[in-house]
């Protein structure tokens, strides 16, 4: 079986370090890459083509509507999984119309996040239950 390719950005050190630890540990996961900025994500994604895009809404340099366009020039296939503060809850709907199919709130427990990426990767549509 092959492994769901997962590129995340996320400016902060500690979440990233979260995130890698958490997928290293799903046996179907694989993290081809990681970014702190969005020239680096744009970058990763048009090098790896992976299957997900997992990013943090306020990752510097990625403006959400803007870069899930972008993002899907570049790599067509790619699916996309966004991990946001609470109270960011006006983008939804914007994100979605531009091709966003999973929306977590932060706060998550990593097997919701994990289940999450799987049922995106499955065609499927994944959000927080605040958040619905």
């Amino acid at each position: 079986m092959t492994a769901i390719s997962v590129v995340f950005a996320d400016h902060h050190p500690l979440v990233r370090t979260g995130v890698r630890a958490t997928l290293a540990a799903e046996h179907d996961l694989e993290l081809v890459g990681e970014a702190s900025n969005g020239q680096e994500a744009l970058n990763l994604i048009s090098q790896h083509q992976p299957d997900i895009f997992l990013f943090y809404l306020n990752t510097p340099g990625l403006h959400p509507v803007e870069t899930i366009q972008t993002i899907q020039d570049v790599s067509r296939e790619t699916k996309l999984v966004v991990l946001a503060p609470p109270d960011e809850a006006t983008l939804i709907y914007p994100m979605v119309r531009a091709g966003v199919a999973g929306y977590l709130l932060e706060h998550e427990e990593t097997q919701v996040l994990v289940g999450a990426i799987r049922t995106v990767y499955q065609g499927g549509n994944w959000f927080s239950k605040e958040v619905l």
